[in-house]
């Protein structure tokens, strides 16, 4: 969703399910699965969330009832991009480090791109009218290291598919 004054938020409106392949150690004994999930609750404003639950997989158990629906999500998930490796490009003179990502692997509309990079960084992949997106290094990781390593996805009406690169940010300081 983007904001008039030009924030994006990403999240969910619907149900959403995250599979996740679990691989026992011991076939022959039960898993035991614990989460804890911290997650917000978003309308006009986002009230932080938490979540805990514990399930145990005994081995030979039949499918749950759901088993359908977790398929359908699983069948969502990005598969690796097997087109030409992205190019980004550094452009300089932006207030911000910043790239130019272009097709084929920057989609037509309705497709997007996401950007993740290391943790605490936040790259913004936006649009630019001629089809491409910029990259922009909108938070630098707190351990700043150059390069920055990133996986981005591509989504499109056909499906999702993601790459991993690194970006230099030095190449790209303002």
């Amino acid at each position: 969703l983007r904001h008039p004054a030009g924030a994006e938020a990403f999240g969910y409106d619907r149900d959403v399910i995250l599979p996740l392949r679990l691989r026992a150690a011991d076939a022959t004994r039960p898993v035991r699965l614990r989460l804890k999930l911290d997650y917000a609750a978003c309308e006009k404003i986002c009230i932080p969330e938490q979540a805990t639950f514990e399930l145990t997989l005994a081995p030979g158990e039949p499918l749950a009832a759901e088993s359908a629906a977790i398929a359908a999500f699983e069948a969502r998930t990005p598969t690796a991009w097997a087109g030409e490796p992205p190019r980004p490009r550094p452009l300089a003179g932006r207030p911000k480090p910043t790239w130019s990502l272009e097709p084929p692997f920057a989609p037509a509309a309705p497709g997007d791109v996401f950007a993740e990079g290391p943790d605490g960084s936040f790259i913004d992949a936006r649009r630019r009218p001629d089809g491409g997106f910029d990259l922009v290094l909108d938070q630098p990781p707190a351990q700043a290291g150059v390069p920055l390593d990133v996986r981005l996805t591509r989504v499109t009406p056909e499906g999702a598919q993601e790459t991993s690169l690194r970006l230099d940010a030095a190449a790209a300081k303002p």
